[in-house]
């Protein structure tokens, strides 16, 4: 994962409350859209959406450690995270290429809901246990 894109989406809040605010106005997304779509977009939106790949395989990441089952939806693997109480499912679509989602959703009392903090600081723990390798 390149460094920039790390810090920028671990180290800081800039891209959380980025996701936050986007998925306020948009609460379904993909990062095909953005693709496709870039003149009709921001470069700072587009940029965001086309990570959001990286912010599933932390999450993916994170879960298999965990032993955390994500669920399905056409057999397609999806998690959800929760930030406070803002909640988001966020998965990838396989066909003709994979494309990753997310969706806004409500949170429940629920445990499949996945602690965004605790992905942050499970990757720092990851960063700091191969600096000490």
């Amino acid at each position: 994962m390149n460094e920039v894109v790390e810090e920028y989406l671990f180290h800081n809040a800039d891209y959380l409350n980025w996701l936050i605010n986007f998925t306020n106005k948009y609460p379904i997304f993909s990062d095909d859209y953005f693709v496709l779509f870039k003149s009709n977009n921001t470069q700072l939106d587009c940029n965001n959406a086309e990570n959001l790949y990286l912010l599933y395989y932390e999450i993916d990441k994170y879960a298999r450690t965990y032993n955390i089952k994500p669920f399905y939806i056409d057999d397609n693997i999806v998690y959800k995270i929760r930030i406070d109480n803002i909640g988001f499912l966020i998965g990838n679509l396989d066909g003709k290429g994979r494309i990753f989602f997310c969706n806004r959703v409500e949170v429940d009392n629920s445990l499949e809901f996945i602690n965004f903090l605790d992905i942050i600081n499970f990757y720092q723990d990851s960063k700091l246990l191969l600096k000490r390798q």
